[in-house]
């Protein structure tokens, strides 16, 4: 695959103090990072796009494709997944990302997410970026044979890029799917970003040939070894008129793999999250720009890196406008789709809703090569979300609270108003101690007989 993505959120994890000691970030983006209210790391923001309430916030997954030709040096193939993107020349230029990013940060989005293909084949792209939008934070998912030292060097420099390193297991798990020599190639990396002290984390897939290795402690316990700091957690989707659907979890897998992420979170020195199994967290589906959207390599504005389909390409719009459109409109009447937000997604667990959505909106498929029936799609996940409603039920049924129906709660994302406003209030205020001194450390800055350290060593 030749393309690339940009994901864009505007809620970093929150790692844990312990997961990030001796890591280095810029200073100047402390205000970023720390939150008025606990000492855990985190990106949130106000936004002009919704009017549901004061602070609200919105991550987005945006998209840019890298150069459409990669080298046979520089390319990894998927063996067995078949999420890619066309080897078209359509890039979203250099200018493009960057009105892109303008225009999220005066919607108040800091956080931008790169994944391909390969995005570090535009490597220098992304530190132009970073270099033009010290505040944002920006990560990629890469497979990770292109850093390098002086990829890494570059990373300590700007400070505000961290890569995601994509392993399926251990070495035969990911060279299966990502090709020979691949996983030797990522350890590598990892040797070198754990020697500099700089964040990094890791991505898996898992799928039904994988989650056995992927959701043990030994391989969690040797990643943490090699200095990843959060792993991102993705189960397989059957996206693509070559997806093997057959490789998608069966209901005991994906059990197993929700009870090891909540057991990993008290028990290991990283921050592990699940992309499905989270749902409950975020009062289910968060895509559409209800909290985060997609814009794919060819400018298609999307609800979900997963979800193919559009009614917008940013080429023609703003961002403001692509987050108004009839297909985000339609996504978020429907949200959650579940009163079970362990069956959040309007795909893979609800595939009826993904339907009935796409037809609403008159939502195109964006493949350009094979472009994907929306009834063939979500016909492929029929059987296996009615097996999981059976599992995902009893587990969220059998919570005192839960009942039979959706707890009642006091607005759209169930938070207490009085609380909520209260929490705004502080973050509002330590955010205007942290910019009083930021200016301050920019006086320093310009000043010769004040020293400058470009980096921090969290302690």
């Amino acid at each position: 695959s030749a393309g690339e993505n940009i994901h864009v959120n505007t809620q970093f994890p929150a790692f844990r103090d312990d997961s990030v000691q001796g890591i280095k970030i810029h200073r100047h983006l402390m205000p970023v990072f720390s939150s008025p209210t606990s000492r855990t790391f985190q990106v949130t923001s106000r936004s002009r796009v919704h009017q549901n309430g004061p602070g609200d916030i919105h991550p987005v997954f945006l998209g840019s494709h890298l150069y459409s030709t990669v080298t046979n040096q520089g390319r990894i193939t998927n063996q067995i997944f078949k999420y890619f993107f066309p080897d078209v020349r359509v890039p979203l230029d250099f200018d493009t990302l960057d009105r892109i990013i303008t225009e999220g940060r005066e919607l108040g989005i800091y956080m931008y997410i790169f994944s391909g293909g390969e995005p570090l084949v535009r490597k220098k792209d992304i530190i132009r970026l970073c270099e033009k939008h010290p505040e944002c934070y920006f990560l990629a998912f890469t497979n990770g044979t292109l850093i390098d030292e002086a990829f890494a060097d570059e990373m300590l420099r700007v400070g505000n890029f961290a890569p995601a390193i994509s392993v399926e297991g251990y070495e035969k798990e990911t060279d299966m799917r990502r090709g020979k020599g691949t996983f030797q190639a990522v350890m590598k990396a990892m040797e070198i970003l754990k020697r500099k002290h700089l964040l990094f984390g890791m991505s898996t897939c898992y799928h039904r040939q994988n989650v056995e290795v992927v959701g043990s402690s030994s391989y969690l316990d040797f990643m943490i070894d090699k200095g990843a700091a959060f792993v991102w957690y993705f189960t397989y989707m059957p996206v693509g008129t070559d997806a093997v659907p057959d490789l998608m979890v069966t209901p005991a897998q994906r059990k197993f793999m929700y009870e090891q992420v909540r057991m990993f979170r008290k028990t290991k020195p990283i921050f592990a999250m699940d992309f499905w199994n989270d749902g409950e967290y975020v009062r289910g589906c968060i895509a559409g720009g209800r909290y985060y959207f997609h814009i794919n390599a060819n400018g298609d504005v999307e609800p979900c890196a997963f979800i193919h389909y559009s009614t917008v390409n940013i080429k023609q719009v703003s961002l403001l406008e692509a987050l108004r459109s009839p297909l985000f409109k339609a996504y978020q009447q429907g949200q959650p789709f579940n009163d079970n937000h362990l069956r959040p997604c309007p795909l893979l667990d609800n595939p009826h809703r993904l339907k009935e959505v796409v037809h609403a909106s008159r939502a195109y498929s964006t493949d350009m090569l094979k472009p994907e029936d929306v009834s063939v799609l979500t016909g492929k996940c029929t059987s296996t979300a009615e097996k999981w409603a059976v599992v995902a039920d009893h587990i969220w049924y059998s919570r005192p609270g839960n009942g039979e129906k959706t707890p009642e709660v006091t607005d759209r994302d169930g938070r207490n108003p009085e609380k909520f406003e209260k929490e705004r209030k502080d973050r509002e205020a330590g955010r205007a101690d942290q910019n009083k001194e930021r200016e301050e450390e920019k006086l320093k800055f310009t000043n010769p007989m004040q020293p400058y350290s470009k980096a921090v060593l969290l302690n």
